[in-house]
């Protein structure tokens, strides 16, 4: 049963592992400063049954969207700096409306974040 797994800064390329998605209890998942590129797949937001607390992807070739998914998971620190990812508000306002969960942490460039509570104009928090 795997529940931490870092592959950060392994020089790791191609496109995100659809393998881990079978993890079931995975709770931590460092795949940053790679070269992996390509999207987030949509059913990363499932990883571990929705158990997953650390999310880091930060510092890779990644564009488009991180997945509303992210969003059901109820304790959740997500890096995601240094990509061309947007995230959307889903994400973002589970960290400020009641019942919605915590958003821990979240990395994001400045003007990729839809978060408008959590941006000001020259940072994401």
């Amino acid at each position: 049963m795997i529940e931490y797994l870092d592959f950060g800064s392994n020089y790791m390329t191609g496109t995100l592992p659809r393998s881990l998605e079978d993890l079931n209890y995975l709770s931590m998942l460092y795949l940053d400063h790679n070269q992996f590129r390509g999207t987030i797949p949509p059913t990363y937001g499932d990883l571990g049954g929705n158990k997953l607390q650390e999310f880091w992807v930060n510092h890779n070739n990644l564009v488009g969207y991180v997945p509303t998914s992210f969003s059901e998971i109820w304790a959740l620190t997500i890096k995601t700096q240094g990509n061309n990812l947007t995230i959307m508000h889903d994400i973002c306002w589970k960290g400020v409306m009641p019942g919605r969960g915590n958003l821990l942490e979240l990395g994001a460039d400045c003007g990729r974040c839809s978060c408008d509570v959590l941006c000001d104009a020259n940072h994401c928090y």
